[in-house]
């Protein structure tokens, strides 16, 4: 047999001579070489027997699928405590925020009720301070503010409204403490802190004079 016939018939020579020796002289062969056509380019189904698949290896088996199951639950597990792990800080990060607002707001209030003691006219849209001369020699700006009923501020400590309070804070509660600034009479000192029952723990201090203290003669 010739490589022009093999190539007339679309066989490789060796593919080609194999299926014609093999077709010669077997009844099967003969079968098989009239229903297969062994190309360059192509592949032969061929049907195992039982105890041919058997002889087979690969595939998933029952361990296999156990073990895969097992990484799978641990990987999920670790997904939804990561979850829930972050919207518990979104929470706090929300709680904590809308406490620091609360005590900016009522810090803003302490600012002006400081802002506004002694005052006396204004001038063009400008105020003028009119403090007491013995006060002022006294170096007690801040002690005279806080005895001063007209001022709004008074020593000691007072729970600050959060009725306004952009986030709901769950019952937290926070005091706020004025007193005296202990090293110089003139200043006083305010400071906010959340109760001890209280989930999330804030803290803010300050220390305010009184503008009325740049007019003492």
């Amino acid at each position: 047999m010739n490589s022009s016939f093999a190539e007339t018939c679309g066989l490789t020579p060796v593919a080609a001579f194999d299926l014609i020796f093999y077709a010669a002289n077997s009844e099967e062969g003969q079968r098989l070489a009239r229903r297969t056509a062994i190309r360059p380019d192509e592949t032969v189904d061929v049907e195992l027997s039982l105890e041919e698949l058997e002889q087979l290896t690969g595939g998933v088996g029952l361990v296999d699928a156990m073990v895969s199951s097992s990484v799978l639950m641990l990987i999920v597990s670790q997904s939804a405590g990561l979850f829930g792990q972050s919207m518990n800080a979104l929470s706090k990060g929300r709680l904590r925020d809308g406490l620091n607002a609360a005590i900016s707001a009522d810090m803003e209030l302490v600012r002006k009720s400081v802002a506004e003691w002694a005052s006396d006219t204004s001038m063009g849209g400008q105020l003028t301070y009119a403090p007491d001369p013995a006060t002022c020699d006294a170096g007690t700006l801040g002690q005279a503010l806080l005895a001063d009923p007209s001022s709004g501020l008074s020593t000691g400590t007072s729970t600050v409204s959060l009725n306004g309070a952009p986030t709901p804070l769950q019952g937290i509660s926070i005091e706020r403490t004025v007193a005296v600034d202990p090293s110089n009479p003139n200043l006083i000192h305010v400071s906010y802190a959340t109760n001890a029952a209280s989930s999330m723990k804030v803290e803010q201090n300050a220390t305010l004079a009184t503008p009325a203290q740049g007019w003492c003669a």
